[in-house]
């Protein structure tokens, strides 16, 4: 009996440093922007992303190392007291077109040319182009999300704000996960989008990631 005991102590002594030790202080993002050049050598695509190197994590479908760190830290968010809800995460080549209809259409310019004798206004042409609206947008193919290492984050009733509790929280904790906020989305600038984070990889390896599998194969949840 003092045999077994031995052994899960032992085992409970490395397995738990290891299941904790993404958020140390000792973690730290690879890149100030969504890390992406390990999928492209990988042969993976934009929007494109295959099944298998996906997982969901509370209804957000995200890159399997991106959604292992979002468990993480969506975990001692709640512990802080903390609500973070996901909006957006992985965006298929299809959904970023759409969205990017809605947000930039096709409109149609009259190019008129004036008589100087009698003032007549003649169409001479028309010039198509995309009038777009609202926060930027990525075009179709070069959004983050379509990598699925980009998530923007609510607080249960909305997108967040700069000034949201939860907003702070992310800016002093994320980066012990990998998550950052790039420098086009941070506050005060036109662009600011401060539910948009990203995932810039660990500049330490990953804990072993073990995922579910749903009854078509598909990854799906994370064992923890």
């Amino acid at each position: 009996m003092s045999k077994l005991v031995g052994v899960l102590v032992l085992c409970l002594a490395v397995a738990l440093p290891v299941h904790a030790a993404v958020g140390d202080p000792s973690y730290g993002p690879v890149s100030d922007e969504a890390l992406v050049d390990d999928l492209i050598r990988d042969g993976y695509r934009n929007g494109r992303m295959a099944s298998t190197r996906l997982l969901e994590v509370e209804g957000c479908l995200l890159e399997r190392d991106a959604a292992y760190t979002l468990s993480l830290l969506l975990e001692e968010a709640r512990e802080d007291g903390i609500t973070l809800v996901a909006h957006e995460c992985y965006r298929s080549l299809d959904a970023q077109q759409a969205a990017y209809e809605r947000r930039c259409p096709v409109v149609e310019e009259e190019i008129k040319k004036i008589d100087p004798v009698t003032g007549e206004e003649t169409v001479v042409k028309v010039k198509k182009g995309r009038s777009c609206s609202g926060p930027p947008i990525a075009r179709p193919g070069r959004s983050n999300h379509g990598w699925g290492r980009a998530i923007d984050f609510g607080n249960g009733r909305r997108v967040l704000s700069c000034g949201d509790a939860a907003f702070a929280w992310l800016q002093e904790n994320a980066s012990r996960f990998g998550w950052v906020h790039p420098s086009w989305a941070r506050c005060g600038r036109s662009t600011q989008e401060p539910w948009h984070w990203e995932w810039g990889g660990l500049t330490e390896d990953l804990p072993l990631l073990t995922p579910t599998v749903s009854e078509q194969g598909r990854p799906n949840a994370l064992i923890r």
